[in-house]
Formats: structure tokens, sequence, C-alpha cells
């Protein structure tokens, strides 16, 4: 955590409140969210790399495999794809 807190003086914040930034809003019990924290530090967000992987997916798998996404096989197609396409 040195790298964190070092960094907090920097930003002009208090320990907590640069936690604060890491919190999920819909999940905020569990914890530091790399994530969140990242989006609420950048200046700039886009929704890019969701749609990307949507549309690979799309390629690859059934037209409703995210309705599906617990079920076994679509993790089977998934394992199917080569790790340059993902």
């Amino acid at each position: 955590m040195y790298g964190f807190t070092s960094y907090c003086p920097f930003l002009g914040l208090e320990r907590n409140s640069y936690f604060q930034l890491g919190i999920h809003p819909k999940k905020p019990n569990v914890g530091f969210n790399m994530t969140a924290f990242a989006l609420r530090m950048s200046r700039y967000c886009n929704g890019a790399s969701k749609r990307h992987i949507e549309l690979l997916f799309n390629r690859y798998l059934d037209p409703h495999w995210l309705n599906d996404h617990d079920k076994p096989f679509v993790w089977e197609l998934i394992e199917e794809m080569t790790d340059d396409e993902l």
C-alpha cells in the first residue's frame, strides 16, 4: 500500500478520501475496485472495450450468449477461441 498512500499528498487527499475513489457505487461493501478508481481518475473514458468484447463474442458465439453466459456450453466455446483473438 505504500505506493497508494504516498500518492495521496500529491492529489491533496486524505488516505480515506483517496480510497473512497475506488469504491464501486453498486457494491460499496466489497472494498477497493481498481476499475472504479481508474474511471474516476481518468479525464476521458468510453465504451470501446465493452463493445469490442460484444462484437468479438457475437462473432464466435450464439447470438444469445449474453443471456446464457452462466451455462457451461458458452464457456466451452470461449475456450476454443484463439489467444490472438482474445
